[in-house]
């Protein structure tokens, strides 16, 4: 990591109130998409996908979202992502943002991002129709690709947090903020720092730092939630940072748990039993690798290997791979079906 950087310090408040967000922001992926589709096809590879969208993009568009400032990797000072909300929402909320306050928060995170300053300066003279403007744009992307794609972010999300929870619980708070991103964001206790376009410092004011997997991100994104959010009090400060990053976090190796007591008749009627039983067995341990989910099903590791993969291709569970291991965790698809079943035997 470089030595300019954003710098996060915690207190001993702020390390109890850190924790890692449940679900993706959808604002806050279509600015990561929108950041990717600003930058000249001719500068740096694109993907399949990215190609197919920019050459659908009509020529005005694809000049707007050229003029979408880009701040450490998106637009984080647009989107409020403490809450998750709807993208249209999120969008209205931005929009009773007073000027001043995003004045504010450009001066604070800019950096020496000469753009972005310049973009505040627009802001200044031109009011909210720049912010409509740029606000439409995100709009656009979240309706052209994170609809269509949402099942898959919210899985690829959640396979992500199994990663960060299982630090967690295995090394705390510090685990958790030292295995985020190691080539970006480094936990010099009690210091967070992130690589920035320039030298930042800011408090966390007791609030802690919410952490957030985001599967579009491309590097770390910091934010903060919007002035009419805080009810007076200091910001919720936000960390977005890349799904999948190669961490070094510790994994938990706790006692294994027995199967469990009861799987549902009609989804052993539906899957097999020892099917049930291990998608049973994930819902009640998110996070498990395969040797733990083979111990707590009772069952042996190639054949817990064997289940979680059909489990997988049906859509019912994600895996994440970390190191050597894969960990595992239900989709909202599995989750739907576990209460599908659950509300049919009541």
């Amino acid at each position: 990591m470089g030595h300019v950087v954003l710098r996060m310090h915690f207190t001993a408040e702020d390390l109890a109130r850190t924790r890692v967000a449940d679900t993706p922001r959808p604002l806050l992926e279509a600015g990561m998409v929108a950041w990717l589709l600003a930058q000249s096809p001719g500068t740096r590879p694109m993907e399949p996908w990215q190609r197919k969208l920019y050459q659908r993009l009509l020529p005005r568009v694809r000049h707007l979202i050229g003029e979408v400032p880009q701040m450490n990797g998106g637009p984080g000072f647009l989107v409020s992502p403490t809450d998750a909300g709807t993208p249209r929402e999120a969008i209205e909320r931005v929009l009773a943002t007073p000027v001043p306050w995003v004045r504010e928060q450009v001066a604070t995170l800019a950096g020496e991002n000469e753009a972005l300053v310049e973009w505040a300066r627009r802001i200044d003279s031109g009011g909210q129709g720049l912010l409509r403007q740029t606000l439409g744009v995100l709009e656009w992307v979240h309706e052209e690709v994170i609809t269509p794609q949402w099942a898959r972010i919210d899985t690829l999300a959640s396979a992500d947090r199994a990663v960060r929870v299982q630090s967690l619980a295995a090394g705390g708070v510090g685990a958790l903020l030292a295995c985020l991103d190691p080539l970006r964001v480094r936990w010099r206790p009690p210091v967070l720092e992130v690589a920035h376009p320039g030298e930042v410092d800011v408090g966390l004011g007791g609030r802690g730092l919410l952490l957030i997997p985001s599967p579009f991100s491309g590097q770390p994104l910091a934010g903060a939630d919007l002035p009419f959010d805080t009810g007076g009090d200091e910001p919720q400060r936000w960390l977005a940072f890349p799904a999948h990053s190669a961490g070094t976090s510790i994994v938990s190796t706790r006692p294994a748990a027995p199967p469990p007591r009861t799987v549902p008749r009609r989804l052993t009627a539906l899957l097999g039993r020892t099917r049930a039983t291990v998608l049973c067995t994930i819902a009640e341990h998110p996070g498990s690798t395969t040797t733990q989910l083979a111990a707590r099903a009772g069952i042996a590791p190639a054949s817990a290997s064997e289940h979680a993969t059909v489990l997988r291709q049906a859509g019912l569970t994600a895996s994440a791979r970390h190191r050597n291991m894969v960990l595992h965790t239900p989709t909202a698809a599995g989750i739907s079906l576990l209460n599908a079943v659950a509300d049919g035997a009541a």
